[in-house]
């Protein structure tokens, strides 16, 4: 019994602090990912999913260009604001009510 209630209580303070901490760990995946996947250089200072409301929101976007290119700096995005609807989302759909989309540069070098 004792070991229930410690595994439940270890659920439960590993979703709180999964909660509390979501935007850095967000933060942290998201530049990994898309540096894994183009090799260029990422930096994020806000990223913000709501749990409670339908909300997706990432604030100063930086993507890099690799050396060798006239532009250090690629794409320069301050704002991305994404409202869904969820019960959309969950048949399959993607329908949005709300994007609002800060775009300060974007270089493309051909």
């Amino acid at each position: 019994m004792k070991l229930i209630r410690n595994i439940i209580l270890a659920v439960v303070i590993g979703l709180v602090l999964l909660v509390v901490f979501r935007g850095p760990i967000l933060k942290a995946a998201v530049s990994t990912v898309v540096a894994q996947v183009t090799g260029l250089g990422v930096q994020v200072d806000k990223i913000d999913v709501g749990i409670f409301r339908p909300v997706f929101e990432i604030g100063d976007l930086k993507v890099y260009n690799s050396a060798g290119f006239p532009e250090k700096l690629m794409l320069d995005l301050p704002q991305l604001y994404v409202r869904y609807d969820l019960p959309q989302v969950f048949q399959g759909k993607i329908h949005l009510n709300e994007l609002r989309l800060n775009l300060e540069q974007f270089a493309v070098v051909k």
